[in-house]
């Protein structure tokens, strides 16, 4: 799937927000100085689903699925 790991960029974290909108604007306020990897979109599955990466190389996952 293209990834490279290394022992220090291993790690990945979750968020999963209670809505859409609680999703979209935790993603927008953590992300302000991150590298967005995939802005929030409408996943085939039916997540919201986006991915940034900090700026200690850590992936995290912003993933809101409608109960």
């Amino acid at each position: 799937m293209g990834f490279h790991i290394n022992f220090e960029n291993n790690a990945h974290f979750n968020q999963e927000p209670n809505t859409r909108k609680e999703c979209k604007k935790n993603f927008d306020a953590l992300c302000a100085d991150w590298k967005v990897t995939m802005e929030p979109q409408d996943m085939f599955w039916g997540a919201y689903l986006g991915g940034p990466m900090d700026k200690y190389e850590f992936q995290w996952t912003f993933n809101y699925t409608e109960k």
